[in-house]
């Protein structure tokens, strides 16, 4: 498992602890590629959000101790959160619609989706959002 945290500002080029965000996602890695320019892509799925409590290492690379962030209940009924799950299925169809390109299996991922809070970090996961609106609805508790 790995553990994924933004940076502050992104065009810190060696950040420290205090430029990255210490809410971030676990998360497994399903898939990596190396590209011809010698950068490596990776697929990964966030399985928990998670905080860091302590910076173990920070040379050559960062290594740290997390806590666990539970997940939160919705403060909705269900079926108000099912009628909310399925205005937000319904807006992103009609996003896709108007020409927002995502991967076919990823559609059919939200169309099958049934926790409110996998629904909105799949959505907030694959929409292109800029990175200060996706950490802060990571953020939210």
């Amino acid at each position: 498992m790995i553990f994924l945290a933004t940076q502050k500002a992104l065009d810190v080029e060696n950040p420290t602890p205090k430029d990255i965000h210490t809410v971030g996602t676990v998360g497994i890695i399903m898939r990596m590629l190396k590209l011809p320019d010698e950068r490596i892509k990776i697929l990964v799925q966030g399985i928990a959000k998670a905080k860091i409590n302590k910076y173990i290492q920070t040379d050559p690379y960062y290594s740290v101790r997390i806590d666990k962030v539970p997940d939160t209940k919705p403060a909705a009924t269900p079926l108000e959160a099912e009628a909310v799950m399925r205005t937000v299925k319904e807006q992103i169809e009609r996003i896709v619609s108007l020409g927002k390109v995502l991967i076919p299996d990823v559609m059919v991922v939200i169309e099958n989706l049934e926790e409110p809070g996998r629904l909105a970090d799949m959505v907030a996961s694959n929409l292109g959002l800029k990175v200060d609106i996706t950490q802060a609805a990571l953020e939210i508790a």
